[in-house]
């Protein structure tokens, strides 16, 4: 019997993943348990709102609903190393709260604490645009000479051609505007934040290094 190719190998791996199975089980939770994050009088954010607004924007990896074909299967080789998992099944990275997140990322253009909420989020952020591109890596996707964002938000800047097609994308979006909040509310915490995207190796991340060192000047000590 011919060993599986890697790819199939790595289908079964992440199907079968506690990962898999959690992403799968946030996707068909209620949408909007709690509301949008609000400020309590102590100028803290409502924490139980906090965590749902970021469960809503927790990436996982999607299946499409057609299914590996076996037939197909038992009339190729199956010895070529080199295909990608994108070759034997349609995979593609979704958040959690899927046709929701427009609504929600407008929502969070509305509230008028907007730039306070994007900074307090902005490691969050930070932190799901990587999750999600980590995923995009395991599909055979993403690596750190290319990832999905040329095309899913061809400009870093606010554009006509951004069309936000893939969800995944208001991520990026959401990240660029939180590190510009920063400057705001907290500049001194601005070039942390540059520096732990440097150390992060996707084209994504040094897009948006490149956009925020366009648009912002350090102030010199």
């Amino acid at each position: 019997m011919k060993d599986l190719p890697e790819a199939l190998r790595r289908i079964w791996e992440i199907v079968s993943s506690d990962d898999y199975v959690s992403g799968l089980q946030r996707a068909n939770l209620p949408w909007r348990i709690y509301p949008l994050p609000r400020w309590l009088g102590n100028g803290h954010l409502n924490q139980l709102a906090r965590t749902e607004l970021l469960r809503q924007l927790t990436p996982f990896l999607h299946f499409a609903n057609r299914s590996i074909r076996l037939r197909e299967l038992e009339e190729r080789e199956l010895t070529d190393p080199e295909r990608r998992i994108s070759y034997y099944v349609e995979v593609d990275v979704r958040l959690a709260g899927r046709d929701q997140v427009r609504d929600l990322v407008e929502e969070i253009g509305r509230d008028p604490r907007r730039m306070e909420l994007l900074a307090e989020l902005s490691d969050d952020l930070t932190s799901l645009l990587k999750s999600a591109l980590d995923l995009f890596a395991t599909a055979g996707k993403a690596s750190e000479d290319d990832d999905p964002s040329w095309a899913d938000q061809p400009s870093i800047s606010i554009h006509g051609q951004n069309h936000h097609f893939k969800e995944w994308s208001y991520l990026i979006e959401l990240v660029r505007d939180s590190f510009m909040a920063i400057t705001e509310v907290r500049p001194s915490a601005a070039q942390g934040l540059l520096e732990r995207w440097n150390t992060i190796r996707y084209p994504t991340f040094r897009r948006l290094l490149l956009h925020a060192l366009t648009e912002w000047t350090p102030q010199q000590s």
